[in-house]
């Protein structure tokens, strides 16, 4: 949140610090933040999403919010949980958006019938779109967007993703047992074949 005050700061143009102001943008830079989650996962799964379609000629499947699973894994005999875990399609993408819990997403492509830098190209893809989504909120922020309304929109773009980027690609074991992607990348260079 430090990021989050220098941008707030930094739209106050005059000398004098305008606390009213500097709240309300704080206020609104978090909202939108909360906002525009599903938004920055939905970017990030499709970077997996689009390699994984160039590579496979399977079913590629996206879910963004609290159903991101499988519909393998997801076994629920719950009406309501099938109704929610029911997936759209565009061709051979599949997907399912959510707001609930909107920081997880899972892309589900077949793994095994790939080669390894193929594999490691889809493992980088959603940090690299993560990470490009972070220099075009940057750009909009800092550079192109004069109205302060406008840069607290991108700002929160940026700030956003940039969460979902550094969550991304420190590689460690998130809390229900599964690697991050950074993680994931390191395991897969790391395996012979």
């Amino acid at each position: 949140m430090i990021f989050g005050k220098f941008v707030v700061f930094a739209f106050i143009s005059n000398s004098s610090l305008d606390w009213p102001l500097a709240i309300v943008l704080m206020v609104a830079l978090l909202l939108g933040i909360w906002l525009l989650r599903p938004v920055a996962t939905l970017v990030h799964e499709m970077g997996h999403a689009f390699p994984a379609l160039l590579f496979t000629s399977s079913i590629v499947e996206v879910r963004v919010g609290s159903k991101a699973q499988s519909l393998e894994s997801a076994s629920s005999t719950n009406a309501k949980d099938k109704r929610q875990t029911a997936l759209r399609s565009l061709g051979r993408l599949h997907w399912s958006l959510s707001f609930r819990d909107s920081l997880q997403g899972f892309t589900g492509y077949d793994r095994n019938g790939m080669n390894r830098l193929s594999l490691l190209l889809v493992i980088a893809g959603g940090p690299l779109f993560s990470l490009l989504a972070c220099a075009l909120g940057a750009w909009l922020t800092l550079d192109l967007l004069k109205l302060p309304e406008a840069r607290v929109c991108s700002a929160a773009f940026l700030c956003v993703n940039m969460i979902l980027f550094v969550r991304s690609f420190v590689p460690v074991t998130l809390r229900g047992g599964e690697p991050t992607d950074g993680l994931d990348f390191l395991r897969t260079l790391q395996k012979s074949d």
